[in-house]
């Protein structure tokens, strides 16, 4: 399944965060991708440039890329940069040319595929780092996100909303009915942070740090939907 973001679930749940907000997870890149080292990133799922827009203003050279042709059309014009975004689908990585110093890959933008096409997605992320590359993944810890109740609404600004939630096995199918009568659905394979960290080190990417909200000094648990790691490319990796 390839998730679609609609422009109402832009609206009501990406188009509200705050700027401080963007900056601290923008703040967690710098600290472990600083430009100095690292000036060439990839944005995988991109959105409409959210974090992209921060990181070209902090002094990185950036590429963002989404399969969502009407995001990438509004990065470009926040950007005011058309050649810092290209629509993409992340199955297609070997089609970029060149690589990167490092790759970012943020709210959870992962998982959408069975198990083999996610492992090759992070295999075609190590082939496009450079030697001594990084890659820093966030992602939704399924320890907690089992917690969460299969059923709950919301208000958020003038639309409310109510959230269902049907797993199957490890893949979470979430489905979003809005007040305005569409609906929307995504689905994921979850990962524990032990799951998550194997699979990534099988495709010669090891876990430097694994966090939890952006926070270095807090470890993921099923107390934090929220995790976050910083992988690095292992140049003597069979691949």
């Amino acid at each position: 399944m390839q998730n679609e973001f609609s422009p109402l679930w832009y609206e009501t749940f990406s188009q509200p965060i705050t700027r401080a907000h963007t900056e601290n997870e923008v703040a967690f890149i710098r600290r472990h991708m600083p430009p100095s080292r690292f000036p060439r990133l990839l944005d995988l799922c991109c959105g409409r440039g959210r974090h992209s827009r921060s990181l070209l203003a902090a002094g990185y050279r950036v590429l963002g890329i989404d399969n969502n042709l009407d995001a990438i059309n509004q990065a470009r014009t926040s950007a005011q940069s058309h050649s810092s975004f290209q629509a993409l689908d992340m199955r297609q990585l070997h089609c970029l040319e060149g690589t990167f110093n490092g790759i970012v890959n943020l709210w959870h933008s992962f998982g959408y595929f069975d198990g083999p096409t996610n492992a090759a997605i992070l295999k075609a992320i190590y082939n496009k780092l450079r030697p001594e590359g990084r890659f820093i993944i966030d992602l939704y810890n399924r320890d907690a996100a089992k917690t969460l109740p299969e059923h709950e609404e919301s208000p958020r600004g003038d639309i409310h909303f109510a959230t269902r939630r049907h797993w199957r096995e490890n893949r979470l199918r979430v489905e979003i009915a809005y007040s305005t009568g569409a609906v929307d659905s995504f689905e994921w394979e979850l990962y524990t942070p032990s799951e998550f960290q194997e699979l990534a080190a099988s495709m010669g990417l090891r876990a430097i740090l694994r966090c939890a909200w952006f926070d270095d000094d807090l470890p993921p648990s099923a107390e934090h939907l929220r995790m976050q790691f910083v992988c690095e490319k292992q140049q003597d990796h069979p691949l």
